[in-house]
């Protein structure tokens, strides 16, 4: 599994849950589509977990870019609030 989420704590809760408590394998973690088009090339997971909003382009857009290349890739897209007021 890579994990693709700007959210650095976000990132590390969801890969500990899906690692500790589901015994899945979390290959990469990235906050950025680039840095993961590069992680994706370099270990090809199975999965790919991505936030729809990402600093430089979207989840999507990252996606797009991963099946361009000739990619396939099984995929979950999350999203949430953009800043903590829902939080609350």
């Amino acid at each position: 599994i890579m994990i693709v989420e700007p959210d650095r704590l976000v990132a590390e809760l969801l890969a500990h849950h899906l690692t500790s408590n589901l015994g899945h394998p979390v290959v990469a973690v990235s906050a950025h589509a680039d840095q993961a088009v590069a992680d994706y090339e370099r270990l090809e997971p199975q999965l790919v977990i991505t936030e729809f909003t990402l600093p430089e382009r979207s989840g999507l857009e990252l996606l797009l870019e991963l099946f361009r290349r000739g990619h396939t890739v099984q995929t979950i897209i999350l999203t949430g609030p953009t800043n903590g007021d829902s939080l609350q």
